[in-house]
């Protein structure tokens, strides 16, 4: 394995807070998945893990090299989290084809949040 990139991005909180309580729904169909929005119907502080799940996308966006161009895009990157809680991300549509197409097997992510700041760094490893 070898490092394909890494990427990292901070998110406040409050901003995305705001946005939130301005558009609702709509603001976080820009940028949830499928299952994120499914797990949004569930969670205490929908600006916290849109804020999350934002610096994981941002992050992890950085960590393929791209940004959010070139079938990269937001509501194609999960975040989810395994039994243990480790963070982990899903790729769908035409990023998990940007992915497969660039040998990219696996993509570490961390996440840290202390208000106001959200925190998350990815790291995508290719197979060599």
């Amino acid at each position: 394995m070898s490092i394909y990139g890494v990427g990292v991005d901070l998110v406040n909180i409050d901003r995305v807070r705001k946005v939130w309580d301005k558009y609702g729904i709509k603001f976080a169909n820009r940028i949830l998945s499928e299952l994120e929005k499914e797990r949004l119907k569930n969670v205490k502080d929908s600006a916290l893990f849109i804020a999350k799940c934002f610096a994981v996308k941002e992050a992890v966006a950085k960590s393929l090299g791209v940004g959010f161009r070139n079938d990269v895009f937001l509501t194609n990157i999960s975040y989810t989290q395994n039994e243990l809680k480790k963070p982990i991300i899903q790729y769908h549509g035409v990023t998990l084809d940007f992915v497969i197409r660039e040998n990219i097997t696996t993509t570490h992510i961390s996440v840290a949040d202390e208000p106001p700041q959200v925190l998350a760094y990815a790291i995508s490893e290719i197979t060599t």
